[in-house]
């Protein structure tokens, strides 16, 4: 079996040294196949090779309460436990592989983010920036609509699917990650370390709240892998082993 390779989509191998003994935060979404295994190894040793400084290891977990609801009738709040256990999952399965970092690390979970001092204040600025930029408004519009695309391709049809409760899920996701991607602002990271781009709401966040605010933080920087093998739909062990029992 071939092993997995993993370089940085937006920046040469030959301008590492510009990471050198700078500090990034490794955004990690729970249930994400991307971000287990090989994977997550080749990840870990391509950020070794880069030196980076310091490496906070951001986990997505409490904010899967709206992906797990989106087919089922339970409210996004209901499955709050249940993400955080899919979060201890994570870090004690892959404690193996993040522990391989030559760095100094720090794993911060959603929930000290959803708890800021400045949680709820962040998310009036941008719910008040939704209201009279229709530009930025278009963005999570077009977020939501790309994401719903994708997931109902995947649903069976025979499934009565609410397509409006699904809407309001999404922007609620949507919302929230954009909020916590403002307060990210404070660590001081000058990259921050995602497979892909992120979606055109995060996007549209960073342009007005980032950029022009923090110049030098929170640049991104995409993931390709080589020889490995198609993704699988993210999926929640934990869950499912529940509602197995």
């Amino acid at each position: 079996m071939k092993v997995i390779k993993c370089k940085f989509k937006n920046i040469d191998n030959n301008d590492l040294n510009t990471l050198k003994h700078t500090k990034c935060i490794l955004l990690i979404s729970v249930g994400q196949e991307v971000h287990e295994g090989n994977r997550l190894l080749a990840t870990i040793d391509l950020l070794n090779t880069a030196l980076f400084s310091t490496c906070v290891i951001s986990l997505y977990d409490s904010l899967q309460r709206y992906s797990m609801a989106l087919p089922n009738k339970n409210t996004a709040d209901f499955f709050h436990d249940k993400a955080v256990k899919e979060g201890d999952a994570w870090i004690e399965r892959n404690k193996k592989y993040y522990e391989q970092l030559t760095m100094p690390i720090e794993i911060l979970r959603w929930d000290m983010w959803r708890n800021h001092p400045q949680f709820f204040t962040q998310k009036e600025m941008l719910l008040s920036y939704l209201e009279k930029d229709k530009m930025y408004k278009m963005a999570f519009e077009i977020t939501i609509n790309k994401y719903l695309h994708r997931y109902c391709n995947h649903l069976n049809q025979e499934i009565n699917f609410d397509m409006e409760r699904a809407r309001k899920l999404c922007f609620e996701y949507a919302l929230e990650e954009c909020v916590i991607f403002c307060l990210w602002a404070e660590l001081k990271c000058q990259y921050e370390i995602y497979p892909n781009v992120h979606n055109e709401a995060m996007e549209a966040t960073r342009k007005r709240f980032i950029v022009s605010q923090y110049p030098g933080l929170l640049k991104p920087l995409t993931l390709r892998f080589r020889n490995a093998p198609q993704l699988k739909p993210q999926k929640f062990p934990v869950v499912l082993e529940n509602l197995c029992s």
